[in-house]
């Protein structure tokens, strides 16, 4: 997909994890995370990759690849608002694209990162935009570890959340209305910096999802379907190991 106009992607890199302490620095297959995650960003059409940590660790890594690294904050609470940080640093335009892709996330396809970006470059009154595939079964549409979107018929999000949405009185579910919500987004500097002002909301606390308060402060996020569906992130040792596997194989 060819982009009409450049867009920055930034990787936000936090060390402490609940569930993987020290999440970049793993190994996949001789590799940090943090290095797989940028190989996929270089396979892009991005303007420049910048990743943005709170630990000197993370920045010693990335410049022994070579990775443009920021060292911001640790008191941020989301990717959103490190990378606000950076947008400060960098005195960007307020009209800048730029795209969130999470630090783990070594198996995002590249072409869906362009194509995140490319919803606000066609759609230039939006100011976010973000990716869905559809739920496989029941049981994904009830976990609480899938986030769900409803959308409007304009194809903009209407709500995110961990619960089985739309709720169903009678008891029969129908997980066709909603969809899986891939988590990378796209957002114009002007976006990212309203937001980033905006203390933690309740929506966001209960959820422990960060793109409820875009919605909540009434930005209108667009949605498309993503062309091709990622494999997984990496959120705990099963994941990270079944990661490795697909590296082996894919290598083999």
């Amino acid at each position: 997909m060819s982009l009409k106009k450049e867009f920055i992607i930034v990787i936000p890199a936090r060390y402490e994890s609940t569930r993987l302490p020290g999440k970049p620095l793993v190994d996949i297959c001789g590799k940090s995370m943090i290095s797989r995650v940028f190989d996929v960003a270089c396979k892009t059409s991005a303007s420049e990759i910048l990743v943005a940590t709170d630990d000197d660790r993370i920045v010693d890594e990335c410049r022994k690849y070579k990775i443009n690294v920021v060292l911001t904050s640790n008191r941020h609470q989301s990717g959103t608002d490190r990378i606000s940080e950076l947008a400060e640093i960098n005195s960007w335009d307020d009209n800048q694209i730029i795209v969130n892709l999470q630090g783990d996330e070594p198996l995002m396809p590249f072409e869906i990162i362009d194509q995140v970006a490319n919803i606000l470059i066609e759609r230039p009154d939006y100011s976010m935009s973000t990716l869905v595939t559809n739920l496989k079964d029941k049981s994904e549409f009830l976990s609480k570890d899938t986030a769900k979107v409803i959308l409007s018929k304009d194809n903009n999000a209407i709500y995110f959340s961990r619960a089985a949405i739309p709720f169903s009185r009678d008891g029969d579910y129908d997980f066709n209305c909603a969809m899986r919500h891939i988590g990378i987004y796209a957002y114009r500097v002007k976006a990212l910096k309203e937001i980033s002002r905006c203390p933690v909301t309740n929506l966001e606390e209960i959820e422990k999802l960060e793109q409820l308060r875009p919605l909540w402060l009434g930005i209108n996020i667009a949605v498309e379907v993503a062309h091709k569906e990622p494999y997984m992130s990496v959120d705990t040792y099963d994941d990270l190991e079944k990661v490795r596997k697909h590296f082996i194989t894919v290598k083999s």
